[in-house]
């Protein structure tokens, strides 16, 4: 419910990032404000599925994971970026882990799903389903990135990084008005595999499964989106896809009440960003910040209780975006408005 926002072009002077499309490849890679690390990452060349790719190491929540990039073909889809890859992984880890609880607690059980809209390199999503156990993790992006999101999910599969009960898979979800986001069941269900017995096997335990597991295990917990802000319609010839963008994140946070959508980005053109985030964003979820603080085990956790969504916190968040500074990291989660 509710009018969604409309979007006209903009008229501006051109920006520093409209003036770096005209550049080289690693102006590309200047231009997004969270470069890669290149002196912690080790370069070499592999290949999958019959594509050469370069590959990098990242560590992500003390796991050193490798990836494939192909910056020259995807551009910034095709590069890991690491702070706020490593950043956002950070904040979501207590997110994540308390609700893995409260589903202990309770009769639902299950995994944890997640999705990642926009996810290019699939790290972030990656890095989670390598360091959390019990996770069902979709990494998504344009159909051309697929095959790239898939690679980087194989590797950590080979080098046996993926924690136990934990999956990741990589499917295409353009953004769009009316968006096809898939869910959990659709995403996960083949990995029962194509024999008869398995399909047997998978039947019978989906039969004795509660009503309420069954709610549980076919909708999204987390809806991640890092670093997605910076992409379309910088200038009056370039895709609009904000409100595709938002309307993505309303979609995949629709059949669930307590879905948390999970948002990271570098400020670069302020005006925009913080228009998008606080008027628009804003206007179909609650925010607050996560604040990351260093916990007595030396790990980052959030501070306050991820259930917690009030006026105040709202206010606070809306400040705290309004006041960031171009090269600022914000992170935040948004719970959907009754409408």
């Amino acid at each position: 419910g509710g009018a969604l926002p409309a979007f006209g072009p903009v008229w501006t002077l051109p920006t520093r990032r409209e003036f770096g499309r005209s550049m080289s490849s690693c102006c590309d890679f200047a231009r997004r404000g969270s470069e890669p690390k290149e002196s912690n990452n080790n370069r070499e060349e592999c290949r999958h599925d019959d594509i050469s790719r370069e590959m990098v190491s990242t560590e992500i929540l003390g796991n050193q994971l490798q990836f494939a990039i192909d910056p020259d073909r995807l551009r910034e889809a095709g590069v890991v970026w690491d702070t706020a890859v490593v950043k956002c992984a950070a904040g979501m880890t207590p997110l994540v882990k308390r609700c893995i609880q409260r589903m202990t607690k309770t009769e639902s059980g299950g995994h944890v799903n997640i999705i990642e809209l926009g996810a290019g390199t699939g790290a972030l999503g990656i890095g989670l389903g390598c360091a959390i156990e019990n996770l069902n993790v979709c990494v998504t992006d344009l159909p051309p990135v697929v095959s790239l999101m898939a690679s980087n999910v194989k590797i950590a599969q080979a080098n046996r990084q993926v924690c136990k009960n934990s999956r990741v898979k990589a499917r295409a979800l353009p953004w769009s008005i009316d968006p096809n986001v898939p869910d959990p069941k659709s995403v996960f269900c083949d990995d029962a595999g194509d024999g008869a017995e398995n399909k047997r096997v998978q039947s019978k335990k989906n039969s004795s499964e509660s009503t309420s597991q069954k709610i549980n295990n076919n909708r999204w917990h987390f809806v991640a989106a890092c670093e997605t802000l910076y992409w379309g319609g910088w200038t009056l010839f370039d895709e609009d896809t904000r409100l595709p963008q938002l309307c993505t994140m309303k979609c995949a946070t629709a059949n669930s009440p307590d879905c948390l959508l999970v948002v990271a980005f570098t400020v670069r053109d302020k005006s925009r960003e913080t228009g998008f985030v606080l008027d628009d964003v804003g206007s179909f979820f609650w925010l607050k910040r996560i604040k990351l603080i260093r916990s007595s085990s030396g790990e980052d956790d959030d501070e306050d209780d991820d259930q917690c969504f009030t006026e105040q916190n709202d206010a606070e968040t809306r400040a705290y975006v309004a006041n960031a500074a171009e090269g600022d990291l914000l992170l935040f989660q948004g719970k959907r408005k009754s409408q």
